[in-house]
């Protein structure tokens, strides 16, 4: 993933999640988030092409407080923008954005602080998150998505990460299946989100 790829990741995921918090939060929003994923140095990010065309896309975190420091400041001076378009699209998101402000005008002082290890015995540092994956309308239901998570998880290795945990919809049914034939197992459920991980250690005689 590169910066030049941003302008149609907007437009994708715009068309492939359109009732989704980030979507809601504005084209602005997306721009900077994509922009973050492509560009940071925190995040492992990849696109599937075919004839210079983006087929499908994930999104990874290696540093979620880098991250996250660094989301929070590309978008810091379009807050009253992505205020009005929850406003207008999905007024109880107001109080996550404005929890979102908050941390950077106290300095990303919160976001510094230890992340807690979401699985047990793998340390945070050695812990990846899939925060985004995407395939085109065209090209769903094709495996694409296993292609990609496969090609994902192998970049995680070679970077020294143990497990890739996930997040999704518990009515997300197409998504859930997808996950778990990946290798994702469900660890832990909570307001309507599913948690997954899938352990990434290679067994011997792989």
């Amino acid at each position: 993933m590169a910066k030049y790829d941003v302008p149609a990741l907007v437009r994708l995921h715009s068309e492939v999640f359109p009732g989704y918090n980030a979507t809601i939060m504005g084209t602005g929003y997306l721009k900077r988030l994509y922009n973050t994923l492509a560009c940071d140095s925190a995040c492992i990010s990849i696109v599937a092409l075919e004839g210079g065309k983006i087929l499908g896309w994930i999104g990874g975190v290696g540093d979620w407080p880098a991250f996250e420091k660094a989301l929070i400041r590309r978008n810091i001076l379009r807050s009253p923008a992505i205020f009005f378009s929850i406003l207008k699209n999905r007024p109880r998101l107001l109080a996550k954005a404005f929890t979102f402000v908050w941390r950077a005008v106290l300095g990303f002082v919160r976001i510094h602080k230890q992340r807690k290890e979401r699985v047990e015995g793998v340390p945070a540092s050695r812990e990846a998150a899939l925060l985004v994956i995407g395939v085109s309308p065209g090209r769903q239901k094709q495996s694409l998505g296993q292609v990609m998570m496969e090609d994902f998880h192998g970049r995680l290795l070679s970077k020294g990460f143990l497990t890739s945990t996930l997040n999704t919809f518990s009515d997300n049914e197409s998504g859930n299946k997808a996950f778990q034939k990946a290798g994702y197992i469900l660890y832990g459920m909570d307001s309507g989100v599913n948690h997954y991980a899938k352990y990434l250690i290679r067994e011997e005689g792989d």
